[in-house]
């Protein structure tokens, strides 16, 4: 399933249902899509997802 979510930046998107207070929403040089990374310990990030974040699709995000 998917969810509804905001981002302290003040970004809308769509994640997986999984998503958590403090997972992460990052747009990555060369990814077709907006990621999710969940912080799991000093400087290692967990893999949840992609994700829909309005306004940094289709390259918007490093305009």
């Amino acid at each position: 399933g998917r969810k509804l979510f905001s981002t302290t930046n003040g970004y809308i998107g769509i994640g997986d249902i999984t998503l958590e207070p403090g997972d992460l929403a990052c747009v990555l040089l060369g990814g077709r899509t907006p990621f999710i990374l969940r912080p799991v310990d000093h400087g290692k990030y967990r893999y949840i997802g992609e994700c829909y974040l309005h306004g940094t699709m289709l390259g918007e995000a490093l305009q």
